[in-house]
């Protein structure tokens, strides 16, 4: 029930004209992670100590925010169930998994699925997930799509157009009028959370 109402949700705030871009993901930054672990074929262990995060998002969450793909391609609304399974990794990740080549194409294993492999097909900028103080964080991110149960989502990310103040009025109020009577709508400006 709980991923309808987010989608839902995503599908509302897509169709306002304050809204240039909209996005799901599982973890929001600066407020929440996911500590995850990846098994790569042929590396017995990944050579760093730092931990690594992911999120299962939507397509559209790297545009949402702001990030640029590097090197491939970000997920889409073909990467669904019975796809073959993707998966895009940060810039960082891909340095320490390769130093001295490309990410592009290889196989990577996400423990939490018991999965066989993942195909990664882009390599997106580092982000500074849990701190501003972090290092550049290791991330994976996986289409949600594509994560059995999907979870429990936390945030609905969105890119507004105009004043800010007014926008976030108008998806409070479209949100609120998909689930009247729970007190869920919880907004954050980006911005102000970094600074």
């Amino acid at each position: 029930r709980t991923h309808v109402l987010y989608d839902s949700a995503l599908e509302r705030v897509h169709a306002m004209a304050q809204v240039e871009r909209a996005a799901l993901s599982m973890t929001q930054p600066l407020w929440s992670s996911l500590y995850g672990s990846l098994r790569v074929p042929g590396i017995d262990s990944i050579p760093t100590t730092q931990d690594i995060i992911y999120s299962p998002i939507s397509p559209d969450y790297f545009e949402t925010m702001g990030a640029r793909v590097l090197q491939g391609r970000a997920f889409d609304d073909g990467d669904v169930p019975g796809a073959p399974p993707v998966v895009v990794i940060t810039q960082s990740l891909a340095r320490v998994l390769w130093p001295d080549g490309s990410a592009l194409g290889r196989c990577v294993v996400t423990e939490r699925e018991g999965e066989s492999c993942r195909e990664i097909v882009g390599v997106v900028e580092d982000t500074r997930y849990s701190s501003v103080l972090d290092a550049p964080a290791l991330m994976f991110y996986l289409p949600m799509a594509q994560v059995p149960g999907r979870g429990t989502m936390r945030g609905l990310l969105v890119r507004l157009r105009g004043d800010t103040d007014a926008g976030m009025a108008a998806v409070r109020a479209a949100l609120h009028t998909l689930e009247p009577g729970l007190p869920y709508v919880r907004a954050d400006i980006l911005a102000e959370r970094v600074a």
